[in-house]
């Protein structure tokens, strides 16, 4: 009798519910959700995962929060840009899953506050060390969370 792979069963199923949805599901279900919780990899390879407030960046095209220049998120993501953005509505879950880049510049961060207000109705507090990471959305696993 031949031997099943259970992982590679498991990884084919995964891989084949895997598909990047169009960018107006992605963008709908970062402007409906306020809370998302970001997951990144650390120097010994475990999972850091901290709440964030997600937001569409249109000028960059991909997903924005932001951060502290020397949180632990923006180290991990300075060694390994892998990153996985998780929203929750009850027992329903959309994660995107992609590369993250860290922005620096005074310019593009300034620039950020607009669509973070648009969202939330507020600017964060004012921080000297503020950088915007960007998430760039290349597969996705759950279903887009949608208001009413």
């Amino acid at each position: 009798m031949a031997q099943i792979d259970l992982r590679a069963l498991a990884r084919q199923r995964i891989r084949e519910r895997q598909e990047v949805l169009e960018k107006t599901e992605i963008v709908g279900a970062v402007s409906y959700i306020r809370h998302g919780l970001l997951a990144t990899i650390t120097q010994l390879g475990a999972v850091h995962t901290v709440l964030v407030n997600p937001f569409w960046e249109e000028s960059h095209d991909a997903i924005a929060v932001f951060s502290r220049r020397k949180s632990q998120k923006v180290a991990n993501l300075l060694a390994r840009t892998a990153a996985t953005l998780t929203l929750v509505e009850g027992s329903k879950y959309f994660a995107m899953i992609g590369e993250a880049t860290v922005a620096d510049d005074p310019a593009v961060v300034a620039g950020c506050l607009t669509s973070f207000a648009a969202k939330y109705k507020r600017i964060p507090v004012q921080a000297a060390d503020r950088v915007v990471i960007f998430v760039t959305v290349e597969r996705t696993l759950g279903v887009p969370l949608r208001g009413a």
